[in-house]
């Protein structure tokens, strides 16, 4: 891995965001940098990584979390993780939540636990990954913030 650097994202960056997240095979037509926390890691001016926190309440959906395909299994991921539960702490929330069908056993070992959907509290249940662009067959996961 090069320099890489974490920053914010903001509006300039929603085109570039939801390339990345398509490449990666993520959902990303209601990727909203208003209503999301997205971390970026960003190397050599262009996105290679990315995490977001769709907060609900003192709970979030953790989000189109991706790293390029050349800077996987360096780490980057569990820093853009790392990222996002620090912000979660910082802003006071209880628990993280995560629909993946790839990842489950990357966020077993980040301290996720499976969990049934009935335990997700109803406003995180009626955000769009939940209601239409994750599939039923997701794993959903939970984080308390640590």
């Amino acid at each position: 891995m090069g320099d890489i650097q974490f920053r914010e994202a903001t509006r300039a960056d929603g085109p570039e965001l939801r390339r990345f997240l398509q490449a990666a095979d993520l959902p990303a037509d209601d990727v909203s940098i208003d209503r999301q926390a997205f971390t970026l890691a960003v190397e050599d001016g262009r996105i290679v990584g990315s995490i977001a926190l769709e907060v609900v309440g003192r709970d979030a959906l953790v989000r189109s979390l991706a790293v390029a395909p050349a800077l996987r299994r360096h780490g980057l991921g569990a820093q853009l993780d790392d990222r996002a539960n620090e912000l979660a702490r910082r802003v006071g929330l209880d628990a993280l939540y995560l629909l993946t069908t790839t990842a489950r056993e990357y966020a077993l070992r980040r301290g996720y636990e499976v969990v049934p959907r009935s335990e997700v509290p109803a406003g995180v249940l009626a955000l769009p990954q939940f209601e239409a662009l994750c599939p039923a067959s997701a794993t959903c996961m939970r984080c308390r913030v640590r």
